[in-house]
């Protein structure tokens, strides 16, 4: 199954960055812990580090500056030993050097940065505001080049206003979460507005650190990898299937195995592998339709469920042998398959999804006995 976001976990390497002087000036941003060459940096926006007067900004020097860690259930502060660069014009980037943290934190290989090539997924923040000031985790999906909008929590018309629900999270990573690795895409420049009434946040991309940071810190998002990722993703979802139809079905195997021996005597094993791969393959994919397009599931299953009645009326149950069986469940998946196709016509052959379903809804009856063969 995708790996939930571990907001604890997070805590290690999501920062805030605290900037304060004898004039009562004060700052705060959010920021990031990454390892390059052996070395620790906070990397944030170039504003979280500057305060702004009429005419200009304002550096703040290096012992103003603090970065802020809530781990483990305690508050550690690190000094921020040099200012390596800072860029708070169109770039607004900046780089602090600090000391090792020693936490049991794996920061070398758990967290680096990668190319934001994926446009259509969840990826994260921790922003520390001033009404999270031990910071919160916030969901977000790519809506523009260079846009992101909070996925489940809508800023404006909160008890709070949107300045004091976003500020604060300027600088903050944006992360992508894959089999244990936290991928910096890029990090938040600023709310889209002032209101924060389209809960929308402008970032910018991770490699504008590339002219202070080696490839040290990088880990590049190929296809290749995010093929890979899907493998993985594919082979986890399938376990958690199979164990929970061991769990909670335990008798379905029994029952499939029987009737792959009358079906297809000698090939039960092989049978019943490609029957159980339908089945798991259809419950992961037909669980995603059926959440974002609960109308048409519904209108599929009600149109399958009467089609099946209609034919399965006239099938006997008990067969003298197997070619006569193996005959009435290949009609019947033909039927079924037809009587999609003509409901639901869909001129593009990569979305027609009339096979797989068939596949789907045959593997599950026969699991669950709704479709009988029994031997005479």
């Amino acid at each position: 199954m995708r790996e939930e976001w571990n907001f604890p976990e997070m805590q290690h390497f999501a920062v805030k960055v605290v900037c304060k002087d004898d004039s009562g000036h004060e700052t705060i941003g959010s920021g990031t812990v990454v390892v390059d060459d052996g070395h620790f940096y906070v990397l944030t926006a170039g504003h979280c580090i500057c305060y702004k007067t009429d005419e200009d900004y304002v550096l703040y020097d290096e012992q103003e500056i603090s970065i802020m860690q809530y781990s483990d259930s305690k508050e550690t502060l690190f000094p921020v030993q040099k200012i390596v660069i800072c860029d708070y014009g169109e770039k607004d980037y900046a780089v602090l050097a600090i000391g090792k943290i020693e936490d049991g934190f794996d920061y070398v290989n758990k967290v680096k940065r990668g190319n934001m090539i994926i446009p259509n997924d969840t990826f994260s923040f921790v922003g520390y505001t001033t009404v999270a000031t031990k910071g919160r985790i916030f969901c977000v999906t790519k809506v523009g080049d260079h846009c992101l909008h909070l996925k489940d929590l809508q800023i404006d018309g909160q008890l709070c206003s949107g300045e004091e629900l976003s500020s604060g999270c300027s600088g903050a990573g944006i992360f992508l979460f894959r089999h244990s690795r936290y991928y910096m895409l890029g990090y938040l420049t600023e709310i889209r507005d002032e209101t924060a009434a389209y809960s929308d946040f402008l970032w910018n991309d991770e490699d504008v650190f590339d002219s202070v940071l080696s490839v040290d810190s990088r880990d590049d998002i190929t296809i290749d990898l995010i093929q890979k990722w899907d493998k993985l993703d594919e082979e986890s979802n399938k376990q958690v299937v199979i164990g929970k139809l061991n769990e909670e079905h335990s008798e379905w195997m029994n029952n499939l195995n029987r009737k792959c021996s009358v079906l297809f005597p000698g090939e039960e094993k092989c049978k019943l592998s490609a029957f159980l791969n339908d089945y798991i393959s259809g419950e992961l994919r037909f669980m995603g339709l059926k959440n974002s397009n609960p109308t048409f599931d519904d209108e599929l299953q009600k149109l399958l469920e009467r089609g099946f009645e209609k034919k399965t009326k006239k099938m006997p149950t008990i067969y003298e042998n197997s070619e006569f069986a193996l005959q009435n469940l290949y009609k019947l998946e033909e039927f079924l398959i037809d009587l999609i196709k003509n409901e639901f016509p869909e001129d593009n052959k990569e979305l027609d999804i009339s096979n797989s379903y068939v596949d789907y809804q045959l593997a599950y009856r026969l699991l669950n006995c709704s479709l009988e063969f029994k031997k005479s």
